[in-house]
C-alpha cells in the first residue's frame, strides 16, 4: 500500500478515534445516570448518535481500503450491521434513562467499548503490520490498547454522573 494511502487511512482512523471516544463518554455518562436524577441533558444524546454514525462511516471507509480481495462486500456488510445495532442500543438505553431507569455498565462496555475495537484493529494491524505471523498478537494487543483508552473515558464519564457524598 502507497505511504500517501496509508497516511490518508491514518487521519481518516484518528478522526474515527476522536468521536469513538466521545461515544465511550456518551455511554459512560448514560450508564452513570440513576433513577430520580437530573434528566435535563437528555437531549444532548441526540449529538451522540449523530457522533456514532461519523464514526462508524470514518471506520467503513478504512475498512473498505484494507479489505483483501472477497472480503470487502461482507466486511463492509458486517461493519453497517453492527453499527446500526450499536445507535438502535443507544437510542433504546436513552429511553430506558428517560423513564427513570438505569442503564447497566456491562451494557455500556459492551457496546460502547467493545463493539467498535475490531474495526480499529483491522486496520491500523493492516496498514502498519507487515509479518503475517505476528497478526493475531498484533491484533490483540491493538484492540487490548484501544479498548483500555475507551475503558477509561467511559469510566471517568460514568464516575462523573454519581452524586458526590
Amino acid at each position: 500500500m502507497s505511504w500517501l494511502v496509508t497516511i490518508a487511512v491514518d487521519l481518516v482512523l484518528a478522526f474515527a478515534f476522536l468521536f469513538s471516544l466521545s461515544m465511550a463518554g456518551a455511554w459512560g455518562e448514560l450508564c452513570g445516570i440513576r433513577p430520580g436524577g437530573d434528566k435535563s441533558g437528555l437531549g444532548g444524546f441526540a449529538m451522540a448518535l449523530m457522533l456514532a454514525v461519523i464514526r462508524w462511516l470514518a471506520l467503513a471507509v478504512a475498512l473498505a481500503v484494507v479489505a483483501r480481495p472477497g472480503e470487502r462486500v461482507w466486511l463492509l456488510l458486517a461493519h453497517a450491521a453492527l453499527g446500526a445495532f450499536a445507535s438502535f442500543v443507544f437510542s433504546r438505553q436513552v429511553d430506558v434513562v428517560h423513564r427513570d431507569g438505569v442503564v447497566p455498565a456491562w451494557r455500556g462496555v459492551a457496546v460502547g467499548v467493545l463493539l467498535p475495537l475490531p474495526a480499529f484493529a483491522l486496520p491500523l494491524v493492516r496498514l502498519h503490520h507487515e509479518a503475517p505471523n505476528d497478526a493475531p498478537f498484533a491484533l490483540a494487543a491493538t484492540a487490548g490498547g484501544l479498548a483500555v483508552l475507551h475503558g477509561m473515558i467511559f469510566h471517568q464519564r460514568r464516575r462523573g454522573m454519581r452524586p458526590r457524598t
